[in-house]
C-alpha cells in the first residue's frame, strides 16, 4: 500500500474555501449556545466590544474618567518640574550684608564734612541732576527721562603729553594723573601744561550739576531718572543701576580738581570740591534703591575721604587728619547665596527701630528680596503670602516711600511675585526654558500666576 501523502494545498484548501464561498463547517444544533471564542472580538481598551453581530458600547462616564485620569497624570508630571525646581533651589535667604554695613558705619563720621544744605533745591531737581551725571544705555523696559545734553567729562578727552605728571601714573582706567597722589603732589607745584590740564578739569560745568545733588536735602532718585508710570512688563529686580566705573571716575576727577585749587593757593575751594563728593556718596546711600547704589556711595565717600586726608596733611589741619585717617581693612563680603545668608523669615521679626538703622538703599533692596523669598518654598509658591510678610511690606512702604515715584516703585516690588512676567526667554538656555515652560502650563491650568513667577524668580536668582 502506498503511503498517504498530504500537501499544504490539501490541508489549507478547505479552510480558505470558507473565506470566499460556503465552507463545510460544523453546524450547531438548534438552541445550542455558540462556541464562546468563535465570533467574539473584545476591544480591551476601546469604547465598544463586538459579540456576533451586536455592538456593546462602554458607558460614557468610564471614557470621561479615563480621559480625566490621563490629563491629571500629565499635569502632575508637568507640575512636578517647577515644583521640584523651587523645592530644591528656591530663594530662601537674603544676603548677609553685615560686612557692607560695617563699611557703611566706618564712613558715618564723614557726615560732619558734607556740603551745606540748600533748602531751595527740590528732591526732583536733585534727582534730575543725578540722572544727568550718569550715562544710561537705552532700556526698553525702563525708559529714562530725556537729558538736554550730556555732562562734560574732560578727564576722558584731554590728552597728556609724555612729560606731564611723570611721577603720577594713572591707574584703574582713569585717564589722568594718579588721583590717589595728585593732591599730595600739589605742594610741590605743577608745570604750566599740567596746570592747564588741572584747570580744564576743575572748571568744568559738570561740577555745577554735582553741587545741585550735593547740597540738596533729599534726592528723588527714581522720579528724576525714570519715565512714570512704569510699563506693564517692568519688574523691580530688572531696574537698571548706575555705572560703578563712571561714578568712581567722577570722584577721582574731584581729587584732580582739588589738587588744582591747592596748587593755586585756594585750599578752601579744594576742600569744598571734596566735600561735594562726600555728599554725593551719602546721597547714593540715603536715597538710592539698591545695595549696589549704597556700595557706590560708600566708595565715593572713601575716595573723597582719602583726598581730604591728603589735603589736611598738606595744610596741617590736625582735626581733619584725625577725622580722615586711614581705615582698617574689612573681610570680604560672603557669597549672598551661601549658608551664612540670613533667613528671610527673620526679617518679619526684626524691630522697626533696627530696620531704621540701615541705609535706605539697603532697606529698599531688602524689601524686594523679601518679596522674592516669598517664592522660597513650594508652600509659599502655591499659596498667598503670610500675614507676617504683608505686615513687613506695609510697614516698610509707609516708612520708605516719600514721593509718588517711590510709592510706584514699592507697588512694583509688591507685584513681583503675583503678576505674570511678560519677558522673553530667548536669552535662557534650553533647561531653564523647559522649566519655565512647564511652570507656565501649570500656572495657566491652575489659574495661579505665582507658579510661573516664582519659577522665573528662582531661575533669575541662580543665573
Amino acid at each position: 500500500m502506498e503511503p498517504l501523502r498530504l500537501n499544504s494545498k490539501d490541508v489549507l484548501a478547505p479552510a480558505w474555501a470558507g473565506v470566499g464561498e460556503q465552507a463545510h463547517m460544523p453546524v450547531r444544533a438548534d438552541g445550542a449556545r455558540p462556541y464562546a471564542g468563535a465570533h467574539v472580538d473584545v476591544a480591551r481598551d476601546g469604547d465598544s466590544r463586538t459579540s456576533g453581530d451586536a455592538t456593546v458600547r462602554r458607558p460614557w462616564w468610564r471614557t470621561a474618567l479615563r480621559v480625566a485620569r490621563d490629563a491629571t497624570i500629565g499635569l502632575l508630571l508637568i507640575a512636578a518640574v517647577p515644583v521640584t525646581f523651587v523645592a530644591v533651589l528656591g530663594v530662601r535667604s537674603v544676603p548677609d550684608n553685615s560686612t557692607l554695613l560695617e563699611r557703611m558705619a566706618q564712613v558715618e563720621p564723614m557726615r560732619a564734612v558734607t556740603s551745606p544744605i540748600d533748602r531751595t533745591i527740590t528732591p526732583m531737581q536733585a534727582g534730575i541732576a543725578l540722572h544727568e551725571l550718569q550715562r544710561h544705555p537705552p532700556h526698553s523696559t525702563f525708559p529714562t527721562l530725556a537729558v538736554s545734553a550730556p555732562v562734560e567729562r574732560p578727564w576722558e578727552t584731554l590728552e597728556l603729553s609724555p612729560d606731564m605728571f611723570t611721577s603720577l601714573t594713572a591707574f584703574g582706567g582713569f585717564r589722568g594723573p594718579s588721583p590717589t597722589e595728585v593732591i599730595a603732589a600739589a605742594v610741590n607745584g605743577f608745570s604750566d601744561a599740567e596746570l592747564a590740564y588741572l584747570r580744564a578739569v576743575a572748571e568744568s560745568p559738570t561740577w555745577n550739576t554735582v553741587d545741585v545733588v550735593a547740597t540738596a536735602a533729599e534726592v528723588d532718585v527714581i522720579g528724576g531718572e525714570f519715565v512714570l508710570p512704569f510699563r506693564p512688563n517692568a519688574r523691580a529686580y530688572n531696574m537698571p543701576i548706575p555705572s560703578f566705573a563712571d561714578s568712581k571716575a567722577l570722584a577721582y576727577a574731584a581729587n584732580v580738581r582739588a589738587a588744582y585749587y591747592l596748587a593755586i593757593g585756594q585750599p578752601e575751594r579744594a576742600e569744598a570740591a571734596l566735600r561735594s563728593i562726600v555728599s554725593l556718596g551719602f546721597a547714593y546711600m540715603d536715597d538710592g534703591r539698591s545695595t549696589v547704589e549704597a556700595l557706590i556711595g560708600r566708595v565715593l565717600v572713601g575716595i573723597a575721604r582719602d583726598g581730604l586726608h591728603q589735603l589736611y596733611t598738606a595744610t596741617g589741619d590736625l582735626a581733619g587728619m584725625a577725622l580722615t585717617k586711614p581705615l582698617p581693612p574689612i573681610a570680604t563680603t560672603p557669597d549672598p547665596r551661601s549658608s551664612a545668608a540670613e533667613p528671610a523669615a527673620s526679617l518679619n521679626t526684626r524691630a522697626n527701630t533696627d530696620e531704621q538703622t540701615l541705609p535706605r538703599a539697603i532697606r529698599l533692596e531688602r524689601v524686594m528680596l523679601q518679596t522674592m523669598t516669598s517664592c522660597g518654598s513650594v508652600q509659599t509658591m502655591l499659596f498667598p503670602e503670610s500675614d507676617g510678610s504683608r505686615t513687613f511690606f506695609e510697614r516698610e512702604r509707609a516708612d520708605l516711600a516719600r514721593y509718588p515715584s517711590e510709592r510706584a516703585y514699592m507697588d512694583l516690588i509688591a507685584s513681583t511675585s503675583s503678576v505674570l512676567p511678560t519677558t522673553a526667554d530667548s536669552d535662557l538656555h534650553f533647561i531653564p526654558r523647559l522649566i519655565i515652560g512647564a511652570a507656565s502650563v501649570t500656572s495657566t491650568v491652575l489659574h495661579n500666576p505665582r507658579i510661573e513667577t516664582c519659577t522665573r524668580l528662582t531661575v533669575n536668582f541662580w543665573r
